[in-house]
């Protein structure tokens, strides 16, 4: 991911842009009347006059969750956590004006049911769906039903984090198996990345809500955490899927979220020389890898990284690492 913290890394994502060129450095917080400028192009702007139905359910977090429309989002549902949220589509497929919807049930289900939904009634569109889970992710409020899914002697912290993996992967394989059951499968691209590694923190109290770490993921062998450009702050679960046209391999070479945007607009036959990725179809294809560097700037680090080499700085510290051979920059 091109920052190691949510807010950031999802303006990235959205824009194609490193974080820093946004002017969004770190994580905004959640009542900021001031977020991602509407002066910026998101991917959703640029494939809506394409035919594109556009969507963001879940997760926004780059200022206010009722102007989500304002960034090319035809259709929105800004379902964060278990409380009340502003929405302007419902679960028939409808679109409504925007509105404060009431909490019904837990909030990860809810983003797959709204995603499904949306998938059902653009089955017929092109469409690009931008489906922001909060989890794994403090405040940890997992519901029973899924908390039951992980019984025996844990920490319930570990519990909680897992209980909403669980959840997450369910909305994510009845989103596949509904692509399937649509005769879309070979005709959709996924990309599935995580914000940023997982934060550790060295206490990890077993607080009510899980505090602000949790061990329902681990970091290793990688070191670092959230919030560092260590690999274990920005390298993070990513996973592509396009039956049909990508091999099913594991890509060992560096990729950036970045590329996922460039990807995405390239695809939809929009080339954008201002973005800060690229189209990496080929090179998944081929197994190659892109001659480019990659880079972070994030408080008092900033890191460059080049194929295996990766030159890091902290404050006046200065590391260089040979990640094929030391993964955990040891």
């Amino acid at each position: 991911v091109s920052q190691p913290v949510c807010s950031a890394s999802r303006a990235s994502l959205l824009t194609g842009c490193y974080p820093n060129r946004l002017g969004i450095s770190g994580a905004l917080a959640p009542s900021a009347r001031h977020g991602l400028d509407p002066e910026e192009t998101t991917i959703a702007e640029v494939v809506k006059p394409l035919g594109y139905a556009t969507a963001c359910f879940g997760k926004w977090h780059l200022g206010p969750g009722n102007a989500i429309d304002q960034h090319g989002f035809d259709y929105f549902y800004n379902k964060n956590r278990n409380a009340p949220c502003h929405a302007n589509f419902n679960l028939a497929g409808e679109l409504v004006p925007t509105r404060p919807v009431p909490h019904t049930i837990f909030h990860l289900d809810d983003c797959s049911k709204y995603a499904l939904s949306f998938i059902r009634k653009q089955k017929d569109n092109p469409f690009f769906l931008y489906l922001a889970y909060r989890a794994p992710h403090v405040p940890l409020d997992a519901p029973k039903h899924h908390l039951d899914r992980f019984p025996g002697e844990m920490p319930e912290r570990r519990r909680q984090a897992l209980a909403m993996i669980a959840s997450m992967d369910d909305g994510v394989g009845a989103i596949v198996a509904e692509l399937k059951k649509l005769n879309l499968t070979e005709q959709t691209l996924i990309f599935y990345i995580g914000d940023n590694g997982a934060p550790l923190k060295i206490h990890k109290l077993d607080a009510p809500g899980g505090g602000p770490g949790w061990d329902g993921s681990l970091n290793k062998p990688m070191n670092g955490e959230k919030g560092m450009l260590a690999e274990g702050g920005i390298r993070v679960p990513f996973l592509i899927s396009w039956p049909g046209t990508l091999p099913a391999t594991t890509y060992h070479h560096p990729i950036i979220a970045l590329d996922a945007t460039a990807t995405a607009l390239s695809l939809a036959g929009i080339e954008e020389p201002s973005l800060d990725g690229i189209n990496i179809i080929s090179h998944l294809k081929e197994n190659t890898a892109p001659n480019r560097s990659l880079k972070w700037r994030w408080v008092a680090q900033a890191a460059i990284r080049k194929n295996k080499w990766k030159f890091l700085v902290g404050g006046k510290r200065q590391y260089l690492f040979d990640l094929e051979n030391d993964p955990g920059e040891m």
